[in-house]
């Protein structure tokens, strides 16, 4: 006689759908120089050089991060410790 066994399983939560606003948030300069650790001279620098540009009513948050980001891999430049830099000329 076979009898059947249910297992309490906890229920797994689904992921709730969030509407997304159709405008990315805009940042003031004070706002965006908080969120990237920088001073809101600097971010003037940056917009200045078009690594961040504004837009009517502020910065785009996330696509001025994003754009800040690869600005800062791209000037990345290699560490080479003193002893490294001469011993590889031998």
């Amino acid at each position: 006689m076979a009898e059947s066994l249910t297992l309490d399983r906890p229920s797994v939560a689904k992921p709730v759908s969030r509407p997304r606003s159709r405008k990315p948030a805009a940042v003031s300069v004070s706002a965006l120089a908080l969120h990237l650790d920088c001073s809101r001279t600097y971010i003037g620098k940056l917009e200045a050089e078009g690594v961040i540009q504004r837009r009517g009513d502020g910065f785009p948050l996330d696509q001025s991060r994003v754009a800040y980001l690869r600005y800062l891999r791209r000037e990345r430049r290699p560490f080479f410790p003193y002893g490294l830099r001469y011993h590889a000329r031998s």
